[in-house]
């Protein structure tokens, strides 16, 4: 019972936001704006009704347990999707799910009449993507997909109004950013394929075949995705909608899983608060 709801929550995690962005574009092309605006305010506020639903579905079914599941031909892919469910899991998912809930209803009348809203929500929801693969799933595939799209929704959401040169020249120079930590993560994931491992959580490996040197290459690749690197040079005004609660959010969430992938042991708990500071801070910064 507990197998099939964790393969449930991560096919509704993943395949739910690419639904909604499929369902805005198509929507897009045959209505008004007017009534695009509503139908999209309907879709977050259901969605996160829904989204809150299935935490708490979590919550009752899996609770905190420790449920490592893999799913063979994730959505007919081919490759595994790893899951290792546990209270770090949840309690990220949790976190995430209500950054995302927060961010919408805030968007919804932040951006009222914009004429990019359609626009602004379809990079949305494809962050919502990119969170719920770089929680979920360990394995270096998906993984991996989900930083790629973190990584992307941010850029072109620093460029959302694409007609100011500003925004495009800051979100070419985050990007040249961004590259720089994925070739450290690439260069990671390559070394763990190498040696036949396809779960990220298990980096003792690298330990085993004398690699431990290969650990630096993931606490670069998230410091430089999370902003700490350049997050002190950026303090003029270079995002999209709402950047701060955005900006936080990309610059939290490869911090995030650095500590999650070095969480098991006695001193979990403390990372986590860690973790969770850093979170609280970065919701601090919304204006």
């Amino acid at each position: 019972m507990e197998t099939f709801v964790v393969i449930y929550l991560a096919h509704y995690f993943v395949l739910f936001p690419i639904a909604k962005v499929l369902f805005i574009n198509v929507h897009y092309c045959f209505s008004e704006q007017e009534r695009e605006e509503n139908l999209v305010r309907k879709l977050v506020h259901w969605g996160n009704a829904s989204d809150f639903t299935h935490i708490a579905i979590a919550l009752i079914f899996l609770g905190f347990d420790t449920l490592p599941v893999r799913i063979e031909a994730f959505c007919f892919i081919g490759w595994t999707f790893i899951v290792h469910w546990d209270l770090h899991t949840f309690i990220f998912l949790s976190f995430t799910t209500t950054i995302i809930a927060v961010l919408g209803h805030f968007s919804l009348f932040y951006l009222h009449r914009d004429a990019y809203y359609h626009k602004f929500f379809s990079l949305y929801f494809i962050f919502q993507l990119s969170l719920g693969l770089v929680v979920l799933s360990s394995s270096t595939n998906y993984m991996f997909m989900g930083w790629e799209l973190l990584g992307l929704s941010s850029v072109l959401l620093i460029a959302f109004y694409e007609h100011r040169t500003n925004p495009l020249k800051n979100a070419i120079r985050i990007m040249f950013i961004y590259k720089v930590g994925d070739i450290f993560m690439f260069s990671l994931i390559m070394l763990l394929l190498f040696l036949h491992v396809e779960d990220m959580s298990d980096l003792i490996s690298l330990q085993e075949h004398g690699y431990e040197w290969a650990m630096v290459l993931l606490i670069l690749a998230c410091f430089i995705k999370s902003g700490v690197f350049h997050g002190y040079g950026c303090r003029v005004r270079w995002r999209g909608p709402h950047r701060q609660v955005q900006y936080s959010m990309v610059r939290c969430l490869p911090t995030f899983q650095f500590l999650f992938f070095f969480m098991p042991g006695p001193g979990s708990g403390h990372f986590l608060r860690i973790g969770l500071k850093c979170g609280h801070f970065g919701i601090r910064q919304m204006p």
